[in-house]
């Protein structure tokens, strides 16, 4: 069992699975106390699992930013603003409706995310999941949407 302070391998190995179900209770009173406690499935290579108390997730999601890039048509008299780690953007005749488009293309693609999270935790960064997470989290609400992103 591995559980971090501060950085800091307080234990020296990931605990199985198997043994975190039976020592589920001890191991949540640890991580809501502020420590990270880590388990490993021995049959799934290299994927580490963390339990840790929400709060401390929040503020770390908080500390993810998202690259927003947006550009004007003068031709079209459009606005597009798109998210540069996510493949979304929305666009408009104005920045209020193009955000508006970014939140609903932002809501279908998290669908399809959750549809294929499989595929997703194979391909996304582990910094993209986060970001992902971060939209997550929001659920269908604009306006935590709209903040996620700094809108």
């Amino acid at each position: 069992m591995v559980i971090r302070n501060g950085g800091v391998n307080l234990l020296s190995q990931a605990l199985p699975v198997s043994e975190a179900k039976a020592r589920f209770s001890e191991l949540v009173r640890k991580a809501s106390s502020g420590l990270e406690v880590i388990s490993a499935n021995k049959h799934v290579s290299g994927n580490l699992v963390s339990l840790v108390r929400t709060d401390i997730l929040t503020a770390a999601l908080d500390a993810l930013t998202f690259t927003l890039v947006e550009t004007t048509d003068p031709d079209l008299g459009t606005i597009t603003i798109a998210i540069e780690e996510i493949p979304v953007y929305g666009e408009a005749l104005n920045r209020e409706e193009a955000i508006g488009s970014l939140i609903d293309a932002l809501a279908d693609y998290s669908a399809v995310y959750l549809e294929r999270i499989a595929l997703f935790s194979h391909t996304d960064s582990a910094r993209n999941q986060g970001l992902m997470l971060k939209i997550l989290r929001c659920g269908d609400d604009r306006v935590s949407l709209r903040r996620a992103l700094c809108l």
